[in-house]
């Protein structure tokens, strides 16, 4: 066996080694935090910027954040560009994000007028905008951020249900929790978020949540979920 491990590739040993640790740890968000030490942003980072930690080096949309609350942050966004792909369902289950991923995935691999390669960004965003009941259909938009150096000549997307979209300036309120997202743990940071705004008010119509790691990454997990204001 440990010949065998001393043969793999760096890939194959990155990926057997996440998974020896979830199957250790499961998904207990925090954990590995606080063995390894959480991480913030350095001192003094104030204004309009996109240079946190949680980005891991990629390129993500610049924000200031104008209030910081027990339990929350309130910031501003300006209008950024992003490429997205919809759809509308009763439930959302990982085999819609794994399809909705799948075609944004394609086209930074290539799938879009140019046949160019864009780099990976972050936050994978979706926004959720709820039907009238629980029992009638929701709508789901999945976002990638186009790279700043991008914003203004992306290639246009070759699969009609993709699409390229400006989303505009907006405030959001913000939630974070560490370790693996999952459909429950992104509902209980909602009903925190809530439950910490209090009558503070917010909008109704729709949510996002925003996930910043790679599925391979098991140290500094960052998952947010955000309420405009």
């Amino acid at each position: 066996m440990i010949i065998i491990y001393f043969i793999l590739s760096k890939a194959m040993k990155a990926m057997l080694l996440a998974t020896l640790v979830t199957l250790v740890v499961g998904t207990n968000a925090g954990f590995l935090d606080n063995l390894f030490g959480a991480k913030t942003d350095p001192p003094g980072l104030v204004g309009m910027s996109n240079k946190h930690w949680f980005c891991h080096d990629l390129d993500c949309p610049a924000f200031e954040t104008t209030d910081t609350r027990t339990g929350y942050e309130k910031r501003r966004y300006e209008s950024t560009k992003w490429v997205a792909t919809n759809l509308t369902e009763v439930g959302f289950t990982n085999a819609e994000n794994t399809l909705m991923f799948g075609k944004l995935f394609q086209y930074i691999s290539g799938k879009n007028a140019q046949n160019e390669k864009i780099p990976m960004t972050a936050p994978v965003l979706r926004r959720h905008v709820p039907g009238a009941t629980p029992t009638t259909p929701s709508t789901y938009v999945m976002y990638f951020f186009v790279p700043h150096n991008m914003q203004t000549s992306a290639p246009a997307p070759t699969d009609p249900s993709v699409y390229l979209v400006d989303l505009p300036p907006m405030i959001v309120y913000v939630g974070s929790f560490s370790g693996r997202t999952s459909n429950t743990k992104e509902a209980d940071a909602f009903r925190a978020l809530r439950a910490e705004l209090g009558t503070t008010p917010y909008s109704t119509g729709y949510t996002f949540t925003a996930g910043y790691d790679s599925p391979f990454n098991i140290l500094h997990r960052h998952n947010e979920v955000w309420i405009p204001a």
